[in-house]
């Protein structure tokens, strides 16, 4: 049973909506009620609290998910991170470093998450404008409804970016604790031509 059934209300319910379902069904189940119980208290304080908050029902309508981790800690994923990387790094060219392999790796995606961001600030921006040029006289605004659809999967996909940026800003504050020796430079060899060799020992024989 997903959190909005728990209510009884819709997918698309408004604030107030939710905060009078929570009200009314809390009076009902409470377990300070004759007939409520925490059985049936619990999962309805889960669901208004997940519900109540826009940053956490953006996250459980994207990803069904009611953990207030849906990300897992930033260090877990620098950690996970910098071992993928890395692994992928050591499977290069021998002369290549790691550390600037890894350093340029993170910096193109930080690069490519950066301007993400901003095309995804951009579509809602646009979005939100073009719903409030569209009215309807009918109960329904159904434009409304699939223009809300998307600034919701939009701000979905910004919130994913925005926590993206916040882990590649921990890896490279943790590069900044690693350190690599350069390779001496290999000597080269010298190649003479019997014809070169011929014409500088003519005479000194």
């Amino acid at each position: 049973m997903t959190h909005y059934e728990v209510l009884g209300v819709e997918v698309d319910a408004t604030d107030t909506e939710i905060k009078n379902a929570y009200r009314a069904k809390a009076k009902e189940c409470h377990p300070d009620k004759s007939n409520g119980s925490d059985k049936d208290f619990i999962p309805l304080a889960k669901a208004y609290e997940i519900l109540s908050d826009s940053k956490k029902r953006l996250l459980y309508d994207k990803t069904g998910q009611d953990n207030h981790s849906n990300f897992d800690s930033i260090e877990k994923e620098v950690q996970n991170c910098l071992l993928q990387i890395f692994n992928e790094a050591i499977k290069q060219e021998p002369e290549v470093e790691l550390l600037i392999y890894v350093t340029n790796w993170i910096e193109q995606r930080e690069k490519q998450a950066i301007q993400d961001k901003e095309h995804i600030k951009n579509r809602i921006k646009k979005l939100k404008v073009k719903r409030k040029k569209i009215s309807s006289k009918g109960q329904v605004n159904y434009a409304h409804l699939v223009i809300d659809g998307e600034i919701k999967n939009f701000e979905g996909g910004l919130l994913i970016t925005e926590h993206a940026l916040k882990v590649f800003k921990a890896i490279k504050k943790e590069l900044k604790s690693y350190s690599e020796e350069k390779e001496p430079p290999k000597e080269q060899a010298v190649f003479v031509s019997f014809q070169q060799f011929n014409s500088a020992t003519t005479g000194n024989w």
